[in-house]
């Protein structure tokens, strides 16, 4: 999804669409705007149609943010809000992960911590990122088949400074060949390594 196609009126749509598909989609459709949505308002502050795309993608929850999104918005609470909106996208994830290994873990080997554990790490919190990550590398270390982590621009401010160089020199690669991809994956194993270390 595009940030310039990022609207209320095509959120709303999208919702709708993919809950024709599965609900599944829309929990993971939330995160990521959620995710987009937070990392517009860090880079050019928030306006009243990011206050509607929240509005909408929180639905009839949208009382917990209430009391955040009704505040003066100034650094500090545009910092606060972009926080609670990460948190909010990681709990989404955690939920879709959910979701699709107690449908597919027969199949496919699933954990459902992996962006907990990215989350851990971008705040510093270094423990339980370090024991999360030992706990799904020990649960996909022999497995056949694992989900991968889609990589986007809205999943960056979860990564670390190491990801988002090596993600930059995968783009520039690709724009210097002649591709115009932009979308990455890792897989759930190979994050967790990564973590760990």
């Amino acid at each position: 999804m595009s940030p310039i196609s990022l609207t209320t009126r095509s959120c709303v749509y999208w919702l709708n669409e993919l809950t024709k598909i599965d609900k599944r989609f829309t929990v993971y459709f939330s995160a990521v705007v959620l995710l987009q949505v937070a990392r517009q308002i860090s880079r050019n502050g928030f306006n009243d149609e990011l206050t509607d795309t929240v509005t909408t993608i929180f639905g009839h929850i949208s009382d917990q943010c209430c009391s955040v999104l009704c505040l003066p918005i100034t650094e500090l609470n545009t910092s606060e809000l972009v926080e609670f909106l990460q948190k909010s996208a990681v709990e989404h994830l955690t939920t879709y992960r959910q979701s699709v290994a107690r449908d597919f873990g027969s199949v496919a080997t699933i954990v459902t911590t992996d962006f907990e554990a990215m989350y851990a790490y971008k705040r510093g919190d270094y423990q339980r990122c370090l024991q999360l990550s030992t706990q799904n590398v020990h649960a996909l270390l022999y497995a056949v088949c694992m989900p991968e982590i889609h990589v986007s621009l809205e999943f960056i401010p979860l990564f670390d400074g190491d990801i988002v160089s090596l993600l930059a020199l995968l783009l520039m690669r690709d724009r210097d060949c002649g591709y115009k991809t932009g979308y990455y994956c890792i897989t759930q194993l190979t994050l967790s390594l990564y973590l760990m270390t």
